[in-house]
């Protein structure tokens, strides 16, 4: 993909064409190689789990500086809220794509507080940088639906992690930092499990099975 071929599809002028490719490329979501252009980018399962890897490690390193800090009266009334409405959403009597959006924003409000109570620009960066949604292709490079990746928790599995913000909550207030960094890198961490099992099982559907006729 080109700037000139993009802007003139469009209709507008290259430079701001260029300037909107440059930034995708720095975030991550792009790909750029000389006399090609830029690509979307693409991932496989190691790559995903790779990037999980790293948001573990650096969102487990946030509470423990937002605990050495000190946590602010108005952020823990943020977080409190947060938790609050989680749990509404979480333990009433449907799960449907509109309960599973709204607790999907939740969740990741609550990831977010403590990043920018954190207060580490370089930080905020990476996990940002792990968190693009990007392209998972397959050994045969067919891509897979990263929409139904996200939707992959079950309504049981999205209050056990609300359960596990209430803990590392918990863990801030008390002022426990190794604590409340272990617990969020578990917590990461079994994520990361469920979409790898996840992903694994959309790949073994779709490959075909020598066995039958």
């Amino acid at each position: 993909m080109q700037a000139q071929m993009l802007a003139d599809r469009l209709g507008v002028s290259r430079t701001p064409i260029a300037d909107a490719l440059a930034a995708l490329h720095q975030e991550g979501l792009l790909e750029y190689e000389p006399n090609r252009g830029y690509e979307v980018k693409r991932i496989d399962l190691a790559g995903l789990m790779a990037a999980f890897d790293v948001r573990l490690t650096l969102e487990g390193l946030a509470c423990r500086l937002v605990v050495e800090k000190g946590l602010r009266a108005d952020r823990s009334a943020q977080l409190r809220e947060n938790l609050k409405q989680t749990e509404q959403v979480l333990f009433g009597q449907t799960w449907s794509a509109v309960e599973q959006d709204l607790w999907r924003d939740l969740n990741l409000q609550f990831h977010d507080a403590l990043i920018a109570e954190a207060g580490n620009p370089y930080l905020a960066a990476g996990v940002a940088n792990c968190r693009v949604p990007p392209l998972i292709y397959d050994q045969a490079l067919r891509q897979i639906d990263t929409e139904e990746v996200r939707r992959h928790f079950s309504q049981l599995q999205a209050q056990q992690a609300f359960r596990d913000h209430e803990r590392i909550f918990e863990a801030l207030i008390a002022g426990q930092s190794a604590r409340a960094e272990n617990m969020m890198k578990e917590h990461i961490f079994a994520n990361r499990e469920k979409a790898r099992r996840h992903v694994e099982m959309m790949i073994a559907e779709r490959t075909p099975n020598p066995a039958v006729v």
